[in-house]
């Protein structure tokens, strides 16, 4: 089961004037880049890279993942299934966020 704990710990959120929190996921396209690429250059109805890399990912407070600022639904819905299916949270994977927040290895 996801849990939300684990986002809680290692990314700040960010909180809107009605409270709502929101925790950003800052190097997204360094986890699915790479699909979005190869996506973008094989289907000419595709977004392209840099209108996607405008995009916002973030995690809400029941740990879904939401993206911002992208009409390809088809490249959302890539955006969601990977991180989702690939680096989803799970209580205690904190090994998953610092992938996110640190992918150089940079002590954290």
């Amino acid at each position: 089961m996801s849990s939300i704990d684990s986002v809680r710990k290692e990314i700040r959120p960010w909180v809107s004037p009605n409270g709502e929190r929101r925790y950003y996921i800052d190097d997204w396209w360094t986890l699915v880049g790479g699909i979005l690429e190869s996506y973008s250059s094989g289907d000419w109805t595709a977004a392209r890279v840099p209108e996607m890399k405008r995009a916002r990912v973030w995690f809400d407070e029941d740990a879904r993942v939401h993206v911002d600022h992208l009409k390809d639904m088809v490249a959302v819905d890539i955006i969601i299934g990977t991180i989702e299916s690939q680096f989803y949270l799970r209580v205690g994977t904190l090994i998953i966020l610092r992938r996110i927040l640190c992918p150089k290895a940079i002590p954290c």
